[in-house]
């Protein structure tokens, strides 16, 4: 289910790879004290969610899981060779989750809405993305903050990967 997770956060990574400029986005370049690209050793008590070879997610014991007035559910930290690639964050509930998007209203600038069914809105600055997305069946809100050269780098060496496997040297 988690390598699900992994997979499902690059697809939706590729979709808000386009809108409008944030530049807010690129100025606080990660989320709380956490910064994209660190890497993992200026990071203490991580705990391990789950080791997919080159991508390593984790959570931090103690995180504060609060935002100005939204309570989180999860934050998990996404790690592509050691440096900080992605944020993952959860909210539950109608409430809540309408909170956080605010918030990311307020933060970021409105966002631009994704497909017609209103739950999901992506924020696009030149070296990160920033996507929400609401799940109706399960309540939660999921929020993804990239980095794009990094996502870049996985794409590019996942393809070349493909490529080894199909075209043996």
């Amino acid at each position: 289910m988690k390598g699900k997770l992994i997979t499902g956060l690059f697809l939706v990574i590729t979709i808000v790879a386009f809108g409008q400029q944030h530049t807010k986005l690129d100025e606080r370049y990660g989320f709380k004290e956490a910064k994209l690209e660190a890497d993992i050793s200026s990071f203490a008590q991580l705990d391990m969610v789950e080791d997919q070879g080159n991508i390593k997610v984790y959570e931090k014991i103690g995180d504060d899981l609060k935002i100005d007035e939204v309570a989180l559910q999860t934050i998990w930290y996404f790690f592509y060779k050691n440096k900080l690639s992605s944020i993952l964050i959860k909210t539950k509930g109608p409430t809540t989750n309408k909170k956080m998007l605010a918030y990311l209203n307020k933060e970021y600038g409105k966002g631009k809405p994704v497909g017609k069914l209103g739950t999901t809105y992506a924020w696009s600055g030149k070296k990160t993305n920033l996507s929400y997305q609401e799940n109706k069946e399960t309540g939660e809100a999921t929020v993804i903050l990239f980095s794009k050269p990094l996502q870049e780098e996985a794409k590019r060496e996942k393809k070349t990967a493909g490529l080894m496997k199909t075209n043996p040297q």
